[in-house]
């Protein structure tokens, strides 16, 4: 048993010394060189535990595995029998090993398949014309996936049995003018479906694509390139040429004012599903900058590429809290990786103390939440303070903080509700000072 602790130990130290170097808000340079335009975050159970890997496709047939926990990330390309000259524009991960890729190729409209985790792909649609612009399922087998008109109505087509055959039966939407969307532009939860349009408005369905309303803008708000409905029912934001926000089931919208950036938004999502707008932030992206909703500031600056699409775990329910990374999309093959949770720190009280201090963590055995106490001495006050989960193998489940600040007692909750029993580590570090502790969770 000593041998056994002795090692977690170990790997916790080793991660500690290695972690210098992979910063918690970077990008990195993948195999590929061209661009990459959507992904999903495995999920296992279906909709119920986020993984350890996300799935990405785009330009030149190419479909990527992330594992974004690992460091540095490793990628593995998994395109195996895919044809060349294909454009993927829609990923949608079904478990670790089962994925559906939507794209274009010679101007038609397709869509593949894998079960055994990228190494072998089924081509299970296509399409003369339209081009796919998001694929959702709700469960294991009920799924949906839209495209941009074809033949004077959008192409939306379900599947039943895991998407191994897709109909349009009874999914009719005709097409105003000449609009189209944009790749990823559709965001859904459950039975609701919201897809954005380059025609000022939006489409709405609440019943799984059977019957779909307008909400329509005036002519300076055009091309809405994302949507994004990650809280509640109620509260969302569309972005393109503006930035909207609606608090009243999409009825009524207000354009977000002093928005940074230039050029359009390209996407938006939200730093953890079911909870209130006001206390968790809203991202956008705007060529290779990232803003975030605590002022509409500046939150990162990609090294290389412009960003194109920004995600994170999918919402299956309405209140699912997993404290899952963020990922981005760049031009060039690079991926914005964000080991993060947002809010919940407490300050305790106002004693200033006087040394460093990393308390156990309480209640201990927890089930499944249980809060972190530390102190920070005015000598360690304005450094970058981490506090990070590890399991027992000393893999980083968590950053339940990445932040500065300035002395003083404070306060972390920790929610294992995601994980299962068994002995996990944290380890907080501030400057050169690193602390470990054990805890159990039981359940």
């Amino acid at each position: 048993m000593k041998k056994q602790l002795y090692f977690v130990f170990l790997v916790l130290s080793v991660l500690s010394f290695t972690s210098g170097s992979f910063s918690q808000f970077t990008d990195f340079q993948s195999p590929f060189t061209g661009s990459l335009n959507s992904g999903d975050i495995a999920t296992t159970p279906f909709g119920q535990q986020v993984n350890s890997h996300a799935w990405l496709c785009g330009d030149s047939s190419m479909i990527m595995k992330l594992y974004f926990y690992s460091i540095p990330p490793v990628f593995r390309v998994v395109k195996g029998n895919i044809p060349p000259g294909i454009t993927f524009n829609a990923a949608c991960s079904i478990d670790s090993n089962t994925a559906i890729m939507g794209g274009t190729a010679g101007g038609s409209s397709v869509v593949y398949k894998t079960t055994n985790g990228g190494q072998n792909w089924t081509q299970v649609f296509t399409q003369p014309s339209g081009f796919i612009v998001g694929i959702w399922f709700k469960t294991a087998v009920t799924g949906i996936m839209v495209g941009n008109p074809a033949g004077g109505r959008w192409s939306i087509f379900r599947t039943t049995n895991g998407g191994v055959n897709w109909d349009s039966a009874g999914h009719y939407l005709p097409q105003a003018n000449s609009e189209s969307s944009f790749s990823n532009d559709m965001f859904a939860r459950g039975d609701t479906l919201w897809l954005g349009t380059n025609n000022s408005r939006i489409y709405v369905s609440t019943n799984f694509g059977m019957n779909w309303s307008p909400r329509t803008f005036g002519s300076g708000i055009q091309n809405i390139r994302a949507v994004n409905n990650d809280f509640n029912n109620n509260v969302g934001f569309i972005g393109g040429d503006s930035l909207l926000n609606t608090y009243s089931w999409g009825n009524t919208w207000n354009v977000e004012q002093n928005i940074q950036g230039t050029g359009p938004i390209t996407s938006i999502v939200a730093s953890n599903p079911g909870v209130d707008a006001s206390s968790w932030p809203v991202f956008y992206s705007k060529q290779n900058k990232l803003y975030y909703s605590f002022g509409w500031s500046l939150f990162y600056t990609a090294s290389s590429g412009n960003f194109t699409y920004l995600f994170k775990n999918r919402p299956f329910t309405q209140y699912n809290y997993h404290f899952a990374p963020m990922l981005g999309l760049l031009s060039g093959g690079r991926v914005w990786i964000c080991i993060c949770a947002w809010g919940g720190i407490n300050t305790v009280n106002n004693i200033i103390p006087s040394e460093f201090i990393l308390h156990q963590n309480y209640p201990n055995p927890f089930n499944p939440v249980t809060k972190i106490r530390f102190e920070i001495p005015p000598g360690e006050s304005n450094n970058v303070v981490k506090l990070e989960v590890y399991d027992s193998k000393g893999e980083l489940l968590q950053t339940l903080i990445n932040e500065t600040l300035g002395a003083g007692i404070y306060e972390k909750e920790f929610d294992g509700s995601s994980f299962s029993s068994g002995v996990y580590f944290y380890k907080i570090t501030s400057g050169i000072i690193t602390i470990s502790k054990k805890m159990l969770l039981v359940k």
